[in-house]
């Protein structure tokens, strides 16, 4: 296989990619052409690329580390109560916080 298509503006055809079993999704967001522009003017077409990007690397999640942990014949999130779901949300909401935090320190330490 040869390198990633891209179209005229530069975005990469991450979609062949991943049919492909190439895709890396950390290596494609941090290359990407509104991480590239950022600061210099990010043009919404990469922006639009750059969260569908963001989505592609959530779906392979689903079908990889996701469906060992949850998957199988029946969803695991299918099996649980309103509640649960609720309780795993806001301890997913509460990684991100801390995520977001230790991003803080380090651009506060980088300055």
């Amino acid at each position: 296989m040869g390198g990633p298509a891209t179209n005229p503006d530069g975005i990469i055809d991450h979609q062949r990619e991943y049919e492909g079993g190439s895709y890396n999704p950390f290596y494609s967001l941090a290359s990407h052409p509104a991480v590239r522009q950022h600061g210099k003017g990010v043009a919404p077409e990469f922006l639009a690329d750059f969260i569908m990007s963001v989505a592609r690397m959530s779906a392979a999640r689903v079908q990889g580390v996701g469906a060992d942990q949850y998957g199988g014949e029946i969803q695991k999130f299918e099996l649980m109560t309103p509640s649960e779901i609720y309780e795993a949300l806001l301890e997913e909401v509460a990684d991100i916080f801390a995520y977001a935090s230790f991003l803080a320190i380090k651009a506060g330490a980088a300055k």
